[in-house]
């Protein structure tokens, strides 16, 4: 194993903190710059031992919220969006009416996460929901990453589109842009079935999450006229890890849900460089990836400062993540691993992530990635 190959070097104990850790099963990394494209693969994608490939498809978890972020740029580009609309332009809101900026900021004031399938098995009923649940805080006044911004995002989405939110992101940004990002994976063949990551051995951990309370207070108890949601038996593979997109929203949300490969992410970060596409215009990519009031966030994106332009990037709970310098010379970095498919604790996917910008494969493109301007 040798820093060259960054995927060696998360499926090895280096990237672990003490022995309560366990590092992912597999991971895939990808990386693409003006001189050179390449990708990573090393150890294997579900508990029977399948290898890793370079094609194999992951439940993409929260980097979900960066194509439910393009999509939204592709409707400002048209003229179809304002950022400063509040939410309730689009969408039936009760209480405080956040703007769509605000919404993208995490600023908005809403909870980061409750179990929404206590109380609802549709995508509308979840919609109808959100604003009747507690605020987590005033509006404008902090950052508080929300689960809960970005399902109302996708509500944004379908109201304005007038169509469902994965066909939104279809029409608006994966299909023009030729990448194989989507929702609720089918498989037309046994092969097709075998070429999707496992995610998880099972649900435990957000069933740890409800019984704990932690790291989020639960507000919404379970609706006694709906029956308990069956938990699925592991592991869990082709179907999305996050429990309210699939018990509550069917897999389609605009928070998680999209299923894609390492290559998908990558093409998908050249085109927020390469805007000729037309899809979106090199004004709102700069205006949606520079920070605002908080520093480490943009619109949708989180940033970090290099030394010469920035990364705009996102991490996903499922142990990925998809970056771009901007700003300096291009590079798109993605990652994707299964970093609970085992007993134990996992590797932080921050912590992942770090180790893959920090590896002498990808750290050429990033130089000095770690550095942060106070």
């Amino acid at each position: 194993m040798t820093d060259t190959n960054p995927a060696e070097a998360l499926v090895s104990r280096r990237v672990c903190a003490d022995d309560t850790e366990n590092p992912p099963p597999g991971a895939v990394v990808g990386a693409w710059s003006s001189e050179r494209a390449q990708v990573w693969v090393a150890g294997s994608c579900d508990t029977a031992g399948a290898p890793m490939e370079a094609d194999t498809i992951h439940d993409l978890a929260s980097v979900t919220k960066l194509v439910t972020t393009c999509t939204l740029m592709a409707l400002v580009s048209r003229g179809d969006l304002d950022l400063d609309w509040p939410v309730s332009r689009h969408i039936s809101w009760s209480g405080p009416d956040p703007t769509t900026r605000q919404l993208l900021q995490h600023r908005a004031g809403l909870l980061p996460w409750q179990p929404l399938h206590h109380a609802a098995r549709r995508s509308a009923d979840v919609h109808a929901l959100v604003p009747a649940l507690p605020r987590g805080g005033p509006m404008d006044l902090a950052f508080a990453y929300s689960d809960l911004s970005f399902i109302t995002l996708g509500a944004v989405v379908e109201a304005i589109t007038g169509h469902p939110l994965d066909v939104s992101l279809s029409e608006l940004v994966t299909r023009p842009l030729g990448l194989g990002l989507h929702y609720r994976p089918s498989f037309d063949s046994p092969h097709d079935a075998h070429s999707v990551a496992e995610s998880a051995l099972d649900e435990s951990w957000e069933e740890r999450m409800i019984a704990t309370g932690q790291p989020y207070a639960v507000h919404l108890a379970p609706d006694p006229q709906l029956s308990p949601v069956t938990r699925r038996p592991g592991p869990i593979g082709g179907t999305v890890h996050d429990g309210n997109a699939f018990h509550a929203m069917g897999g389609v949300s605009g928070h998680a849900g999209l299923f894609g490969t390492v290559p998908d992410l990558v093409s998908l970060g050249q085109a927020l460089l390469d805007t000729t596409h037309g899809l979106w215009s090199s004004d709102v990519v700069e205006e949606f990836t520079t920070p605002g009031p908080d520093p480490l966030q943009a619109l949708g994106f989180r940033v970090r400062p290099l030394p010469r332009g920035r990364l705009a990037w996102h991490p996903g709970f499922t142990g990925t993540a998809l970056g771009v310098r901007l700003g300096g010379e291009p590079a798109v970095i993605a990652m994707a691993t299964n970093r609970h498919l085992q007993d134990g604790a996992p590797v932080p996917t921050d912590r992942l992530w770090e180790h893959v910008l920090q590896s002498e494969a990808t750290g050429s493109l990033l130089p000095n990635p770690t550095e942060v301007h106070p």
